[in-house]
């Protein structure tokens, strides 16, 4: 497997950039409710997917019925239920 781009929209923000790379198996270990991916920079937990097609598409494989590109936005949406 690859890897993903991403970026932290705190950094982001604050405009310190925020670009980084992650490895696909940590995102879809974060859809399955297994882990949560941090920024390397700050530890925020606000992460974005950059890479709109390949995650929708994952999101369809796994059944993940969430709208958007942030990753752990879906971890938090679950527990709500």
């Amino acid at each position: 497997m690859g890897k993903v781009r991403c970026i932290c929209v705190t950094c982001s923000k604050e405009g310190k950039g925020g670009f980084f790379s992650i490895d696909e198996n940590e995102i879809i270990k974060t859809l399955k409710g297994e882990s949560k991916v941090k920024c390397p920079y700050c530890g925020s937990d606000k992460i974005k997917v950059l890479e709109k097609d390949w995650f929708e598409r994952v999101k369809m494989e796994l059944g993940v019925q969430t709208k958007g590109l942030y990753v752990n936005l879906i971890l938090k949406q679950e527990k709500q239920i």
